[in-house]
């Protein structure tokens, strides 16, 4: 990213780190941007649940390297949709923890009487100590 070093309060990301090839570089690179006291929120499918995660896809020499049968999420400006290349589970919080030195929490929202109730309704939340 061109932001620089601890320059940015807040980073949202929704349902994209299930579609990036490196997710330990984005990892240290929202932890190399927040400002002390910052955070990143963000959603991403939690499919494994309990469950490790795991690689879907790799990108090695620059071809794709398929290691579950490929799975393909909509998007509105590609018609093969975005390749899903990590099937992430609850052990986000450790994977984070591993490559930014953060921690992280998962906040579980049920509230049907506010409407919201869903299969993937997690939000993560990665907090970047104050000094």
């Amino acid at each position: 990213m061109s932001f620089a070093d601890a320059s940015v309060d807040v980073h949202v990301t929704q349902d994209v780190l299930e579609h990036v090839f490196d997710p330990d570089a984005v990892f240290r690179e929202i932890a190399r941007t927040l400002a002390p006291g910052g955070m990143h929120v963000f959603t991403t499918p939690l499919v494994n649940k309990q469950h490790r995660s795991e690689r879907a896809a790799s990108l090695v020499d620059g071809d794709i390297v398929h290691h579950l049968p490929p799975e393909y999420h909509a998007n509105p400006i590609s018609r093969e949709g975005s390749l899903v290349t990590m099937r992430w589970g609850y052990d986000i919080t450790e994977y984070i923890a591993r490559a930014s030195g953060l921690a992280t929490e998962i906040v579980y929202l049920d509230a049907l009487a506010q409407g919201i109730r869903a299969e993937y309704i997690e939000v993560l939340v990665t907090r970047k100590p104050a000094n």
